[in-house]
């Protein structure tokens, strides 16, 4: 895909901001979904910003690059910061099924189709991701400890020290993702 002009870059941002998801997709034929406009937005960020989700959807299926920042923060953020639930969710979600395919090469679970599908994820099960993808990235680090000489093997942690440790984490993480004042977590439980 050749680069895009910079009145393409500055169309699929605004297409992405105000949720045209015809006119965004007509423009991913032509397009890179990572494109970035004169002031430094991402198709995927402005969509975020203005939580549409369907939007979302597309650039995600098209491949955008969700860890991109605009001022330092990620459209996770972005979401999370101004309401967006359905989006924050989907963003969310697409963030641990990236950490769980590094740990299952190929697998890849079915995303959300439509806002309203997005919109009924439940937060708390989020979490339990979360908490089921730390548990088997911790079990990838006990099988490849197997094949480390025993001089150089840091000593196992015990299973309930280790849960604890998990969900220290886990708790950190989302204190990390909702590090905004709280009058702008607009419908959010915390």
């Amino acid at each position: 895909m050749a680069a895009p002009s910079s009145a393409q870059a500055e169309q699929i941002v605004a297409a992405a901001r105000s949720g045209a998801a015809h006119e965004v997709l007509r423009l991913l034929d032509i397009v890179d979904p990572d494109t970035t406009s004169q002031d430094g937005w991402t198709p995927l960020l402005a969509a975020s910003a203005e939580g549409q989700v369907e939007v979302v959807q597309l650039l995600l299926n098209a491949g955008a690059d969700s860890s991109r920042l605009k001022d330092g923060r990620s459209a996770m953020q972005l979401a999370f910061q101004a309401g967006h639930q359905g989006v924050f969710r989907l963003l969310f979600k697409t963030a641990f099924q990236v950490l769980d395919s590094t740990l299952r090469p190929g697998y890849r679970e079915r995303l959300p189709t439509s806002p309203k599908e997005a919109a009924q994820e439940d937060p708390d099960a989020a979490v339990e991701s979360l908490k089921q993808v730390t548990r088997r990235l911790a079990e990838a680090g006990r099988l490849e400890a197997r094949g480390v000489p025993f001089v150089s093997r840091v000593p196992l942690v015990p299973r309930e020290v280790e849960e604890r440790a998990r969900e220290e984490a886990v708790r950190g993480a989302m204190r990390q993702i909702a590090c905004i004042s709280a009058p702008t977590r607009r419908g959010f439980r915390v």
